[in-house]
C-alpha cells in the first residue's frame, strides 16, 4: 500500500501544481514589471539587447526568449505571455523533488515537491512574465545534477576501494566504470543549468558560487571535471561583466525608494518561499511563516547530520541569498525583495522537508501544519480578486466603453500605476487619448484650458465609497477649474482605482 501511495504521489502533486499555476493565469492585469518585460522584448533583436542594457537589471537571456515567444505566438494576451512561466513552475515542482532526493530520502523529497506546489512565492512567479520561475528551475537542476554526480562518484569510489583484489572488487570496478558516463552527463547538465541561471539573473551567483566551492572540494571527482565545471561558470560571469557594469551605472541602488531595509521587508525575506504577492504588513501569519522557515533551517543545521546528505551545502544554499540581500539593504541598496531571494526558495523548501524528517512525530506534525496554514492563507489571498495586480486593464476597458474623441486621461503619476495604464491604453484605446500624469501641472492646465473632457484616475485605500461620495469629492476637486464630475467608478484588486469623468461646466 505504501509503495502504491508513493508511486502516485508525484503525479498527484504535479496535478495540484498545474491546477494552482494555470488557474486564473490570465485573470489579473499585468504588473508593472511584466509590462516592462513585454516592452523590452518587442523591438528588433538588436534593440532588445539595447533595451535590456539600459532598462533592466538582469541579463538578456529571458528577453530574447520572450521576444521569440511574442512573435511566434502573435499574441500579448495575459494567459499567452504567462504560459511559459506556468509551465516552468510545474517543471520546478518536479525538479525540486529530484533535487531534494540528492539530499533526502524519497518521502521527504515528496514533501518538498508538495510544498513547492503550494508555495505562494512560486505561484507568484509562475503567473508572471518575468524570469524568476525559469531562474528557480535552472538553479534547482544545477544543484540536483551536481550533487547527484558527486554522490554517485563517492559511492562508486568507496565500493571499489572496499572490494579491491577480489571478485566483488572487480564487480565494483565495473559499476564504477559504468557510472562514469552517467556522472559526466550529470556534471554537463549541472554546468549547463548553472550557466543558464547566471545568464538569467545575477542573483544566481548566491547558489552557483557555493555549489562550485562544494564541487571543488570533491576529491572523488576528477580534477579536470571540476575545473571544467567551475571554469564554465567563471567564463559565464566574466562575459556578463560589461553588461552588469552598464546596468549598475544606470541603477546603482536597485529599485530606489521601495525596497530598502525595513522590518516588513526583512520579515518577507525571512519567509521567502511562503511570501505572497498580496502586499501587507507584519501580522501573525507572516511571523508564523518566519518561524517555520527560519526554524527549519536551524533544525537542519543542528540536527540533520545523520539524516541529510551534504547538509552543509544545503544550509548554505538556503541562507546565502537571504543574508546577502539583507546585508545589501543595510548598505543602502534597495534590493530587499523576495524576487532577489527566490533563488533560495527551492532550498528553503527542502530545508523544511529535512526538518520534518529529523523531528519527532509531534514536532514534525506541528511544523507541517504551520507551513500549510501560512501557504494556504497566501494561496487563497493570491487567487482572490483582491490578490490580483492593480486593475489597469479593467480601468482602461471602462474608459474605452465611454470615451469620446478629444478626451484626456489623467493618471496617478507613479511608475507602478502609470506604466500598465499606458500599456493598456495603447492596446485598447483607438484613437489614443492624451495621457498626462496628474503631477504634471503644466500639461494638466493646458488640457483644462482647452476645455477637454477629463478622465481622472486615482489610487485610493481598499474600502468602500458610495457613488455619491465619490461624485461629491470629484466635483469639489474640479469645481475651481470650471468642471464637474459626472460619473465615478471604482475597480479593486491589490489596490483600488477610482475613475472620475469630469466635464466643463457650461457657462450661462
Amino acid at each position: 500500500m505504501g509503495e502504491r501511495w508513493e508511486r502516485w504521489a508525484l503525479p498527484a502533486i504535479l496535478a495540484v501544481a498545474a491546477l494552482n499555476f494555470f488557474w486564473q493565469l490570465g485573470s489579473s492585469s499585468y504588473y508593472v514589471d511584466e509590462v516592462l518585460s513585454i516592452e523590452h522584448a518587442l523591438p528588433s533583436l538588436g534593440n532588445v539587447l539595447s533595451a535590456v542594457r539600459t532598462g533592466e537589471t538582469t541579463p538578456w537571456t529571458f528577453f530574447v526568449f520572450l521576444h521569440e515567444w511574442l512573435y511566434r505566438t502573435g499574441s500579448q494576451a495575459e494567459w499567452v505571455t504567462r504560459l511559459p512561466s506556468a509551465v516552468a513552475g510545474v517543471a520546478l515542482v518536479a525538479a525540486v523533488y529530484w533535487m531534494a532526493g540528492a539530499f533526502l530520502d524519497r518521502r521527504p523529497a515528496l514533501l518538498a515537491a508538495a510544498l513547492c506546489a503550494l508555495s505562494p512565492l512560486v505561484l507568484e512567479y509562475a503567473q508572471q512574465v518575468r524570469m524568476y520561475a525559469f531562474l528557480m528551475l535552472a538553479v534547482t537542476i544545477a544543484v540536483g545534477a551536481t550533487v547527484r554526480a558527486g554522490s554517485a562518484s563517492a559511492g562508486s569510489a568507496s565500493a571499489g576501494s572496499a572490494s579491491a583484489g577480489s571478485a566483488s572488487g572487480a564487480s565494483a570496478s565495473a559499476r564504477a566504470a559504468a557510472a562514469s558516463p552517467h556522472r559526466t552527463r550529470l556534471l554537463v547538465l549541472g554546468a549547463a543549468a548553472a550557466v543558464l541561471s547566471l545568464w538569467l539573473h545575477y542573483a544566481a551567483a548566491a547558489v552557483i558560487l557555493p555549489l562550485c566551492v562544494w564541487l571543488g572540494t570533491r576529491a572523488n571527482i576528477p580534477w579536470r571535471s571540476r575545473a571544467a565545471f567551475i571554469g564554465a561558470c567563471l567564463v559565464a560571469e566574466v562575459l556578463l561583466l560589461p553588461l552588469a557594469k552598464d546596468q549598475y551605472n544606470e541603477a546603482p541602488n536597485g529599485l530606489v525608494g521601495i525596497a530598502g531595509i525595513t522590518w516588513s521587508n526583512v520579515v518577507r525575506i525571512a519567509e521567502t518561499p511562503l511570501d505572497s504577492r498580496v502586499l501587507g504588513g507584519v501580522d501573525v501569519i507572516r511571523l508564523l511563516g518566519v518561524a517555520a522557515v527560519v526554524g527549519s533551517v536551524l533544525i537542519l543545521a543542528l540536527r540533520g547530520r545523520s539524516a541529510v546528505r551534504s547538509r552543509g551545502l544545503l544550509v548554505t544554499l538556503a541562507l546565502l541569498a537571504p543574508v546577502a540581500v539583507v546585508i545589501l539593504g543595510i548598505a543602502g541598496k534597495d534590493v530587499v525583495l523576495t524576487r532577489y531571494t527566490s533563488v533560495a526558495a527551492p532550498f528553503l523548501i527542502t530545508a523544511i522537508a529535512a526538518a520534518v524528517a529529523v523531528l519527532p512525530r509531534a514536532g514534525a506534525a506541528l511544523l507541517v501544519t504551520a507551513t500549510l496554514i501560512v501557504a494556504g492563507v497566501g494561496l487563497v489571498a493570491s487567487h482572490q480578486r483582491t490578490g490580483f495586480y492593480p486593475p489597469s486593464r479593467e480601468v482602461i476597458s471602462y474608459i474605452h466603453a465611454h470615451e469620446l474623441p478629444g478626451d484626456v486621461v489623467l493618471t496617478p503619476g507613479a511608475p507602478g500605476t502609470d506604466i500598465p495604464l499606458d500599456y493598456y491604453g495603447q492596446r485598447l484605446l483607438h484613437p489614443l487619448p492624451e495621457f498626462i500624469a496628474a503631477s504634471n501641472t503644466t500639461q494638466v492646465n493646458a488640457a483644462i484650458a482647452r476645455r477637454q473632457r477629463v478622465w481622472y484616475i486615482e489610487e485610493i485605500p481598499n474600502y468602500s465609497f458610495t457613488g455619491a461620495t465619490l461624485l461629491g469629492a470629484g466635483s469639489a476637486l474640479f469645481r475651481a477649474r470650471g468642471y464637474r464630475a459626472v460619473s465615478a467608478r471604482t475597480f479593486t484588486a491589490t489596490t483600488t482605482f477610482v475613475v472620475l469623468l469630469a466635464t466643463p461646466i457650461r457657462r450661462q
